[in-house]
């Protein structure tokens, strides 16, 4: 009895699509990745030799065996075969491949069929396109999903993205904004971001803050935003941790720097590195950060 299933459907997820791995002979789930059915199966049965005479008796391959591409040259029938197991083919291993990744991938973060579709349909366009050549597999799908999600609105960030995909940070990062340049998106990584992880880390927060709190911190994240990337800086999480708490002084807002890093990925020390970042970058007192003014400061004047 398989003990993965229900019927048709898998037991991990409820997904009811499932794609069979011919040469491993694998039924997995198109959703979750699940390996459903493992049924190993010999593909190479040799020619009996009836008799001493059967011309049959001296096999030169083996009946039903995959034929290799560098085996087909040479042999009109052999390449004529191999012609065939590839037309025959509704997609190559390359493509089931990223399927799975793709699908396995999405699966730890919300989003449902449409985002899944719209990844695969990606994919193939971009790799007719060669936009993926010279890449592995890993790295295209684990760019292509970054890509995908960012696109969507959907809060993730590169560190998690790349223990889920096993792909390093740098390469994820790397592919996700060639794939953004084709696609004439470069605004997918731009500041809209940002405001949407503030979003997410207001929402986040245990404390009360006033609807003038939220305004000033979406304006400070923006602006401040704007201005380290303009300096070809990256701005992280613990800055916008950072920005938080620094909108939190200039506005008497009753939040503290544990509120802030006890929800979001940060620390305090973190937090505090990054304020004598911004104080250096943008000449401040921090001492005096309680009589700044957001208005003024986004306007460009320095106490």
């Amino acid at each position: 009895m398989n003990l993965t299933t229900t019927g048709d459907m898998c037991k991990e997820c409820g997904c009811k699509d499932f794609t069979f791995i011919e040469h491993l002979g694998e039924r997995t789930c198109d959703d979750c990745g699940l390996v459903l059915v493992v049924n190993p199966f010999e593909e190479t049965t040799q020619v009996i030799k009836l008799s001493d005479d059967d011309k049959r008796g001296v096999t030169t391959g083996r009946l039903g065996s995959y034929i290799k591409k560098q085996e087909a040259y040479g042999s009109s029938g052999k390449f004529a075969l191999y012609r065939e197991q590839l037309r025959s083919q509704p997609e190559t291993e390359s493509e089931r491949r990223a399927k799975l990744l793709i699908n396995t991938t999405l699966s730890y973060y919300v989003s449902g069929w449409d985002i899944k579709d719209r990844t695969h349909g990606y994919y193939k366009t971009l790799c007719r396109e060669r936009i993926f050549r010279g890449s592995s597999v890993e790295r295209r799908c684990a760019g292509l999903t970054y890509y995908v999600l960012k696109e969507a609105g959907i809060v993730c960030n590169i560190q998690d993205h790349a223990k889920y995909t096993k792909v390093k940070q740098n390469e994820i990062s790397k592919m996700a904004r060639r794939i953004a340049r084709h696609q004439r998106k470069a605004h997918v990584f731009a500041i809209e971001n940002h405001i949407q992880k503030a979003t997410v880390l207001i929402g986040k927060l245990d404390t009360e803050v006033s609807q003038y709190y939220r305004i000033c911190v979406l304006k400070m994240v923006e602006y401040v935003s704007r201005h380290i990337e303009a300096l070809d800086m990256r701005y992280s999480d613990t800055m916008l941790a950072a920005t938080f708490w620094w909108t939190a002084k200039m506005t008497d807002e009753s939040i503290t720097q544990d509120n802030i890093c006890d929800v979001w990925n940060s620390s305090v020390i973190g937090l505090r590195f990054a304020l004598q970042k911004f104080a250096d970058i943008f000449g401040l007192d921090r001492k005096r950060l309680s009589d700044m003014d957001v208005e003024d400061f986004v306007s460009g004047v320095r106490y």
